[in-house]
């Protein structure tokens, strides 16, 4: 079993006894610091080293690591504990801002994750930065409020200020903070204005918000195999993967399966839907959520997936096609240009018209910024 495969068995949300008894037959022997090192790595490339400690210890399989790898990924979870506990300190200040002025903001993606775990999983989830949705008349005044208490934007300008405000940062946090007004590289499949109306108190801060179960699943799926391209490129993106075993582990009688897929069905996202799920499916225990099986089309979508990660050239190609393409993708270029995403002229058209806006901005460094999109995306 490769690294990977077995990193998702770790992972798996399905803890009973034939799941421990299978690990205990596939985890190397305690022994074999060579095979848990790589494992390791496997964990660490995927920003996934805290959430493998987390998953052993409650599995009872911490004792089969090596002791000098055991303390490593102890000491990766302990510290992602103490920076997860300063992000989620920097994420209510946030919220303190917004409601200040009248503003109740929806975190999203990892940020809803991480303040919606228990006391337990706080250390679970590696986070980049902290991701909130308002109304698109009430972003300007709160990156104002928020600069006035120290925060300064942190990337040059690029595409994605079509959906939200530049990345922020205060000198001495850990994280970047995103102000969105729209659910992700998208202008028509699900509106910031329901996302808010239908966005729910946590049950552990009434003050926090976070998008309704049903939302979230859509939000994950769209973010992962749509706008980051797992879907049409074989990328399995297991995080995220994580991420949305974990939503349904936590929220799964209040999510509404009916509505996740008729938001999908209404985008012609229905086989995306269904390939998602039988990966999080075979890959980590999640239990089958929709009443139809999930066909043919998903397993052969899962069985290409699998093959890409035995072979690292074609990986390190798909990875280059992933940055060559990420500017074009339909609902990218319709959130830019209004062109819609179901004629094909005014699609190619609008590409057209934005290869030529990139060339122009980056002129000279145009290879050199592919380079660094490839290196920071991989």
């Amino acid at each position: 079993m490769s690294p990977h495969l077995l990193l998702c068995r770790c992972l798996s949300i399905d803890d009973g006894p034939a799941t421990r008894d299978m690990l205990g037959r596939a985890l190397p022997a305690p022994e074999d610091e060579q095979a848990w090192t790589a494992l390791v790595a496997s964990a660490d490339a995927g920003n996934l080293a805290p959430a493998l400690w987390l998953s052993l210890k409650g599995k009872g399989l911490i004792e089969r690591v090596p002791a000098a790898v055991r303390g490593a990924l102890q000491r990766r979870h302990m510290m992602n504990v103490l920076r997860n506990e300063r992000i989620r300190d920097q994420g209510r200040n946030v919220v303190d801002i917004c409601e200040r002025l009248g503003v109740a903001p929806a975190i999203l993606k990892g940020g809803a994750t991480l303040m919606d775990a228990p006391p337990d999983e706080i250390g679970a989830r590696f986070m980049w930065d902290l991701d909130f949705l308002l109304p698109a008349d009430a972003v300007e005044p709160v990156a104002a409020a928020m600069q006035a208490q120290g925060y300064e934007v942190t990337e040059e300008p690029n595409d994605d200020w079509v959906y939200t405000y530049p990345a922020m940062r205060r000198r001495g946090d850990v994280s970047d903070v995103e102000l969105h007004h729209r659910v992700g590289q998208q202008r028509s499949l699900l509106s910031a204005a329901i996302a808010l109306e239908n966005s729910r108190p946590l049950a552990s801060d009434p003050r926090l918000r976070v998008l309704s179960p049903a939302h979230r699943v859509w939000h994950n799926i769209f973010h992962s195999q749509v706008q980051d391209q797992g879907h049409t490129l074989g990328l399995i993106r297991t995080r995220q993967l994580v991420d949305l075993a974990q939503i349904c582990r936590r929220h799964g009688p209040d999510i509404d399966w009916r509505e996740v897929d008729g938001l999908m069905r209404a985008a012609g996202m229905a086989g995306v839907l269904r390939a998602r799920l039988y990966q999080a499916e075979q890959l980590l225990g999640l239990p089958w959520p929709l009443d139809e099986p999930p066909g043919r089309a998903a397993r052969l979508r899962h069985r290409h997936a699998l093959r890409l990660l035995k072979s690292p050239r074609t990986m390190a190609f798909t990875q280059l096609i992933r940055v060559l393409s990420s500017p074009f993708k339909k609902h990218h270029i319709d959130l830019i240009y209004g062109c819609g995403i179901r004629n094909p002229l005014k699609l190619a058209a609008a590409r057209l018209r934005h290869a030529r806006v990139i060339a122009a901005r980056h002129k000279g460094r145009l290879l050199d910024r592919v380079l660094v999109k490839r290196h920071i995306n991989t």
